[in-house]
């Protein structure tokens, strides 16, 4: 990060660097914006068009062979199990 994040706001660079490390450039982007609200600043909002749109990939999506209707719930129940 700390070689791509000179170069952030090039997108090709980005790309480059993605492909290079076996990721999505998304990820980059991402971490970028995290390591961003460590420091303060607010990035959320940044490189929007660079994250794929996921609703149609995910929507049918079973997570879970439980009987319930959301990642939250199924996060829950999962943490549940595993609480020692």
């Amino acid at each position: 990060m700390r070689y791509i994040e000179k170069m952030i706001h090039n997108k090709y660079m980005v790309e480059k660097f993605a492909k290079e490390c076996q990721l999505h450039p998304s990820i980059i982007y991402a971490q970028y914006q995290w390591r961003q609200s460590q420091i303060g600043n607010d990035y959320w909002g940044a490189f929007k068009e660079q994250f794929p749109d996921i609703k149609q990939i995910t929507k049918k999506l079973n997570i879970a062979n439980w009987d319930v209707e959301s990642i939250k719930e199924t996060a829950l129940k999962i943490k549940e199990l595993l609480t020692v």
